[in-house]
C-alpha cells in the first residue's frame, strides 16, 4: 500500500474541538432525534441525519478556522460533527447504564487497584517482619543476660 492509499491511516494532530455555547446548544438540541434514529430500523438513518445537521451547522456558523486550508474540508467537518453526535450519545448511554468506556479501562483500573493493594500488603509484611526481627533480637538479648 502506498502512502496515498486511503486505507493507510495517517497520523494527524488532534486538537481539542471547542464549540461556542451557541454551537453546543445547536448540536445538543438535535441529540434526542439522533439517538432516536440510532435505535430505529433504517440502516444509516442516524448518520444521514447527523450529516444533514452538520450541513445546517456549517450554514449557520461556517467552517471552523482549522478547516480553511484543509483538503475536502466540508466532508471532514461533517464527519467530525457525526462523530460528536455518536460519541455524545454513547457516553450518555454508558453513564446511564453504569458501564465503563471499555474493558481496557476496567482492567487498567483493576490493575492500578491491585498494585495499590499489593504495595500496601508488601509494605505491611515488611513492617511486620522488621518488628518481628527487632522483638526477636530484644528477646535473645534478655535471655542471654
Amino acid at each position: 500500500m502506498s502512502s496515498g492509499d486511503p486505507r493507510v491511516q495517517q497520523q494527524r494532530t488532534r486538537l481539542p474541538k471547542s464549540y461556542t455555547d451557541q454551537q453546543l446548544a445547536f448540536l445538543k438540541s438535535h441529540l434526542p432525534e439522533f439517538e432516536r434514529r440510532t435505535q430505529g430500523s433504517i440502516r444509516g438513518d442516524a448518520k444521514k441525519f447527523a450529516l444533514e445537521k452538520a450541513a445546517d451547522f456549517i450554514s449557520a456558523f461556517g467552517l471552523p478556522n482549522e478547516f480553511i486550508h484543509v483538503e475536502e474540508a466540508e466532508p471532514r467537518f461533517k464527519e467530525q460533527i457525526y462523530n460528536w453526535f455518536k460519541n455524545t450519545v454513547g457516553r450518555t448511554r454508558r453513564k446511564l447504564e453504569g458501564r465503563p468506556r471499555s474493558m481496557k479501562k476496567v482492567l487498567e483500573k483493576e490493575g492500578a487497584l491491585n498494585n495499590t493493594l499489593n504495595n500496601a500488603w508488601s509494605t505491611g509484611l515488611s513492617l511486620t517482619n522488621s518488628i518481628w526481627r527487632r522483638t526477636s533480637r530484644t528477646l535473645r538479648s534478655h535471655v542471654g543476660t
